[in-house]
């Protein structure tokens, strides 16, 4: 047996994987074009005046900044954008008076001997012009004392009214959380329709919303 026919006979098995790499490329091509097309098509826009609720979300209706939970937020535009407005299951959220660089903050109280194992929120934006004031650079955070960092986000600006999921890992019950921004587009004040957090996430959620 001569040389080039021992050459054959050792790259003869890999032949057939060589003359079908180009369509094993097309199909890594289609797989990817599929997974993108299914990520845009799984971040959720309400209609206008309608507000999606998970039944999982652990913040309740609020109907005050200290009932049933206590909220608070570094600032507030006026009585009808008070920090509650964030939790009361409506498109009408809370408007910070401070630009995102001013570190604008919103606040919930579990309450001791109430606190809870967040790992993940939905965040949804206001309908209309508003919404760009949703997004930006910001963090997620839990504290029974000192605030920890659970989740750093940085991410473009909301369309109207849309609703948005982030997720973490976090073993330990806080009894505050809240959520802080550094920068947005334009440096806008934050607006905030609604803020969900959950210890658990069912299955609609995890099957409807984009994991970030």
């Amino acid at each position: 047996m001569t040389t080039t026919d021992q050459i054959e006979d050792v790259t003869a098995p890999y032949s057939a994987v060589i003359a079908n790499s180009g369509k094993i490329w097309e199909d890594i091509d289609e797989a990817a074009a599929t997974v993108q097309a299914v990520v845009q098509s799984s971040i959720v826009v309400p209609p206008a005046s309608t507000y999606v609720h998970h039944a999982t979300d652990v913040t309740v209706v609020q109907t005050s900044n200290s009932s049933p939970l206590i909220v608070s937020a570094d600032s507030e535009h006026s009585t009808p954008y008070s920090a509650w407005k964030a939790f009361d299951h409506t498109v009408v959220g809370w408007a910070s008076t401070k630009a995102a660089s001013q570190g604008p903050w919103l606040e919930v109280d579990f309450g001791l001997g109430t606190e809870k194992i967040i790992t993940a929120c939905t965040l949804t934006a206001w309908d209309g012009g508003n919404s760009v004031r949703t997004g930006g650079t910001y963090k997620i955070q839990g504290s029974n004392g000192v605030w920890s960092d659970l989740k750093s986000v940085t991410e473009v600006v909301y369309d109207t009214g849309e609703m948005r999921l982030k997720t973490w890992t976090n073993t330990t019950a806080y009894r505050y959380y809240r959520i802080i921004w550094s920068a947005i587009d334009y440096d806008y004040e934050i607006f905030l329709a609604e803020w969900e957090l959950f210890e658990s996430l069912d299955v609609f959620t995890v099957k409807t919303f984009t994991l970030t």
